[in-house]
């Protein structure tokens, strides 16, 4: 099966504010092949603390829409959402 990237478009913004970096990003793509449809956005917002620079936590909220038709099936709308936190290390 051979496998293909799609590519998505988007936007992004970060305002920082001390060691706080406030974010957010918003991203979709289309995709129609076939028997194949696709509609996916994804966004987020958030802020990352980083007590020091390598090291940061994340807190914000996360967002995935999609819209799918494969054949004869239909996901038709499906959102999902919810809080998201993390912790990153930058090299």
């Amino acid at each position: 099966m051979a496998r293909m990237p799609i590519p998505a478009i988007g936007i992004s913004a970060e305002v920082p504010y001390g060691n706080i970096l406030f974010s957010t990003q918003i991203g979709a793509f289309y995709f129609a092949s076939g028997n194949f449809e696709g509609l996916g956005i994804r966004a987020i917002a958030g802020a990352v603390w980083r007590p020091y620079d390598p090291v940061g936590f994340f807190a914000g909220l996360k967002a995935i829409y999609v819209d799918l038709e494969l054949k004869n099936e239909v996901v038709d709308n499906l959102t999902l959402w919810g809080p998201a936190v993390g912790l990153e290390f930058r090299f």
